[in-house]
């Protein structure tokens, strides 16, 4: 994990638990696997301070832990979950769409599990108030029956390394009963477990609140792919993809796999029921024309499986997306120009510098100045062909190309340190402005018997559309780093 990924970690921590938790996550995310001992010595603070620190976090999934027999000794070792602690920033977003779908007894549920870390469904169904408690079992149901949330187990919290390292370790036990195996023995019972693994998702590592967190994650990529079947046929293939999309979440276990599961072409009529599907077609099945569209659009968001079943063809879609936005960004950075060459490179691959001219319609003294700017900012690539073995310059190729996973690497790394130093500002501006928000929590000034003068009320107005700002871009930086990172 980089310095800035770390630093980004680190404001999370501290807005979400306190600066004491955030010390002890920059202890392990500096330092790595650690143990307690080792945690106190290097944050300063007191032991059972950090202990119950540590059990906060592991409660929230921000940290995991592992234990290590040593001797005669059992060693634990915690790792801070950055992936999971970077997450955090979308929960928002997670409790917004628990409203849409399943009301304002699922959004209950979904903030409850997020504030509390793991989710104790007997005790939030006799203490709430607000909801009664047939209500708040059927929409735990559904998010159940949506695989939005699952029981936790005590192997959850420990890190997906670790378990398959004791995984190894019992399966060495059992097939040696006790004797030492040979190097080929070994390697044939571990090639036995990796077959094994391969048939489910090990992907995951951590349990109730991860899953939950993770299958909002799925929705929120899909989301971006209904968006994309919007815009390139319209709004009612997006909701088209939207029914689909909503029937096999469940069923789904990555958007990071290549086609979604299938659906029949009837199973998709009954899923749009209800909808107007209008066209402007001559084959009189609405449904069906817009299926044909889907399927034949160039980027193919819709791929045809075993005859009459279709798939959402995941990896073109996401692949489609990360294009889109780098050619924004050079759009925005180096103009038209630049972006038609890298649109022109993305589509013919390798090129030399006269053949770019020549296809993107400009002299070659543009190209060349396009090229080598995007070259400095990561955005094209240099191959050279060498004729002979010498590596003579005068005696060689240098082939112009794009790379998409590079490029989007690059991009990653910026939009991390863009997301840290937004979060860097906002501190700043509350530190700036810190009398003044005092001011406003005055009991005099919250009952009305004061007054904010004039100025402090213009300050404050300028306070609010700086955070609103900073707010949108935050979603705005976190919706590429959801694109460029999770969709990868």
């Amino acid at each position: 994990m980089s310095q800035v990924q770390q630093g980004l970690c680190a404001e999370i921590l501290k807005e979400h638990f306190g600066s004491t938790a955030q010390r002890v996550g920059m202890s392990l995310l500096t330092h790595g696997r650690s143990t307690l001992h080792a945690i106190v010595q290097s944050t300063k603070l007191p032991m059972k301070q950090v202990r119950d620190v540590l059990f906060i976090l592991i409660q929230h999934h921000a940290v995991t832990y592992a234990e290590s027999t040593e001797g005669i000794r059992v060693v634990v070792y915690y790792v801070a979950n950055g992936p999971e602690i970077m997450l955090r920033d979308r929960f928002p977003s997670y409790i917004l769409k628990a409203k849409s779908h399943f009301g304002d007894a699922g959004e209950f549920i979904v903030r409850t599990a997020l504030e509390e870390g793991v989710l104790n469904p007997s005790k939030m169904l006799t203490n709430s108030l607000d909801f009664a408690t047939s209500e708040l079992s059927d929409a735990m149901d559904k998010l159940i029956r949506g695989n939005f949330l699952k029981i936790q187990t005590p192997q959850d919290t420990i890190t997906l390394k670790d378990r398959h390292i004791q995984e190894e370790t019992e399966a060495y036990m059992v097939a040696g009963k006790g004797a030492p195996l040979s190097a080929t023995e070994r390697n044939k019972i571990l090639k036995g477990i990796k077959a094994q693994r391969s048939q489910f998702d090990d992907t995951v590592e951590t349990g109730s609140k991860r899953k939950l967190v993770m299958d909002f994650e799925e929705a929120e990529k899909l989301k971006i792919i209904i968006e994309l079947a919007s815009r390139r046929v319209n709004a009612t293939a997006g909701r088209i993809i939207k029914a689909m999309c909503d029937d096999m979440l469940p069923q789904m276990r990555s958007c990071k796999e290549t086609l979604s599961p299938p659906i029949r072409r009837d199973m998709i009529g009954v899923l749009t029921r209800g909808e107007h599907l209008s066209v402007h077609g001559q084959t009189g099945n609405a449904l069906m024309e817009y299926i044909e569209t889907l399927a034949a659009e160039p980027v193919k968001i819709l791929t045809s499986v075993d005859g009459p079943q279709y798939a959402i063809n995941l990896r073109g879609c996401i692949n489609t997306l990360k294009a889109q936005l780098i050619e924004s960004i050079i759009h925005e950075k180096f103009g038209a120009v630049c972006c038609r060459i890298w649109r022109l490179l993305y589509m013919r691959n390798k090129l030399d510098e006269k053949q770019i001219g020549k296809l993107a319609m400009v002299n070659n003294k543009i190209a060349s100045e396009s090229l080598y700017a995007m070259f400095k900012a990561g955005f094209v690539f240099l191959q050279d062909v060498p004729k002979t073995l010498d590596h003579s310059a005068s005696r060689t190729f240098f082939l112009w190309y794009v790379s998409a996973e590079r490029t989007s690497e690059l991009l990653l790394a910026n939009a991390y340190r863009t997301m840290h130093r937004l979060k860097l500002r906002r501190i700043k501006e509350l530190g700036d402005r810190s009398l003044l928000i005092e001011k406003t929590k005055r009991s005099d000034v919250l009952s009305g018997e004061a007054k904010l003068t004039e100025s402090d009320q213009q300050k404050l107005d300028h306070l609010h559309a700086v955070l609103k700002r900073l707010s949108v871009s935050e979603w705005r930086v976190d919706n590429m780093i959801l694109l460029l990172r999770d969709c990868h």
